[in-house]
């Protein structure tokens, strides 16, 4: 970072990050998988003291069972369906972690895992149908105030950097993340079934 901005931004950032993967096969019939991923971030803010944090995520976690008729799979999923690596129309199913920004070689990492339940089935030898069931809303992930990325960063009125500036400089880093996905939103879909969302692609 070659600016010094007023608004508590960091001006050094570190980001360390270790993923495991487990899966588990029976022949070709079904499959488990686990995906996690541990970050450490450590920042030197503007003004304060530096500060780090563990960002524990669960990844991919799935069951998926195959048949010659049908392939199914239930659980923590990154569902892509667009030709493109970056930002393809087709690909509305999965948030986006865009705290990271823009610059980047891959895609992945953008994608947040979501809770899915995905039915793909042959129709003859060229067409396939797949049916996707997303029970539960999740949010996308952007900062919202501390870093060039940020919504409210560098491009905003002097007056907000400041007053955001002073605001960080007061939260604790262990309830930063929480307090900026809060900030997101003033009203979220109920955790109910009823809310529950369906996509479909024919190919």
């Amino acid at each position: 970072d070659t600016t010094w901005e007023d608004n508590g931004e960091d001006v050094f950032e570190a980001r360390t990050r270790a993923q495991i993967e487990l899966a588990v096969r029976r022949g070709e019939t079904w499959k488990l998988v686990a995906q996690g991923r541990l970050d450490w971030v450590g920042d030197v803010p503007a003004r304060g003291a530096a500060r780090s944090r563990f960002e524990p995520r669960l990844m991919e976690a799935y069951a998926a069972v195959h048949h010659r008729f049908f392939d199914v799979r239930v659980g923590n999923q990154i569902v892509s369906w667009s030709l493109v690596d970056f930002f393809g129309a087709a690909d509305f199913l999965n948030p986006l972690d865009l705290r990271e920004g823009l610059l980047f070689s891959d895609p992945a990492p953008t994608r947040v895992p979501i809770p899915l339940a995905t039915v793909e089935v042959p129709l003859g030898a060229s067409m396939t149908v797949t049916v996707a069931v997303q029970p539960f809303f999740t949010p996308m992930r952007v900062d919202v105030f501390g870093s060039d990325w940020a919504l409210l960063g560098p491009n905003a009125p002097a007056s907000v950097r400041a007053a955001l500036g002073e605001l960080r400089a007061r939260i604790d880093p262990t309830i930063e993340a929480q307090l900026q996905e809060s900030l997101l939103s003033t009203r979220r879909p109920a955790a109910s079934i009823d809310n529950a969302q369906i996509a479909a692609r024919l190919r």
